[in-house]
């Protein structure tokens, strides 16, 4: 190969190596900034593994997590029929446990949840408009009025580079929102191992926070 093809080639891989970080960098990132306002803020872990995860020997671990800055870990565990959210250092008491089962649904194509709909709220405002485009069960209206849902509403959402996994509950009021994302790859085959994961807190006034 002539030198100057040589060089025309390296210059168009470290092109596209440039662009597929950029891409990976703000698909997965893109929690990491902190906002107010009722604006959605979440801070994505790392993955834990089940012995690290608060789910005990007879739970099956939805997902379990990390927070990127305290290292405290998120599970989400389920068994007999019931969901238990525990967070906090492992080690120490949990600072918060809510059990519940799952009472509704939701799913959405060529959308995820964040784009536009981030609460019960929105989800509830979206099913009323013409061009809604989530399609959900019923009992959604419902919880979204309550302060305490006494449960768990799973939505599940997918475009053709992520699906995901996402399960609210309300309580007192602050409505705590678990997120799992994976990478699909059907439209950046370089998606396909992406994983990433995160949790928000929205007050009852409508501001959101990120446990850290």
């Amino acid at each position: 190969m002539k030198e100057g093809s040589k060089r025309e080639l390296i210059a168009v891989r470290l092109l596209a190596a440039v662009a597929l970080v950029l891409v990976l960098g703000i698909l997965g990132c893109a929690g990491d900034d902190a906002q107010d306002g009722g604006e959605i803020v979440s801070r994505v872990g790392d993955p834990a593994d089940h012995e690290d995860s608060w789910c005990d020997s007879s739970a099956t671990a939805v997902t379990s997590f990390r927070t990127r800055n305290s290292g405290k870990t998120v599970s989400l565990c389920t068994e007999g029929g019931r969901l238990t959210y525990v967070f906090g250092q492992l080690g120490d008491e949990p600072e918060l446990v809510y059990s519940g089962p799952v009472l509704g649904d939701a799913t959405g194509t060529a959308v995820l949840w964040g784009e536009g709909v981030s609460s019960l709220a929105d989800l509830v405002a979206d099913l009323e408009s013409p061009d809604g485009v989530w399609g959900a069960d019923p009992v959604v209206s419902q919880l979204a009025e309550s302060s305490d849902t006494k449960g768990f509403f799973r939505i599940r959402a997918m475009t053709g580079l992520l699906s995901q996994s996402v399960f609210v509950f309300r309580r007192g009021g602050w409505e705590y929102t678990i997120i799992s994302e994976s990478g699909r790859g059907m439209n950046l085959p370089e998606m396909a191992g992406h994983e990433s994961h995160s949790i928000t807190v929205r007050s009852p006034a409508g501001k959101t926070y990120y446990p850290d």
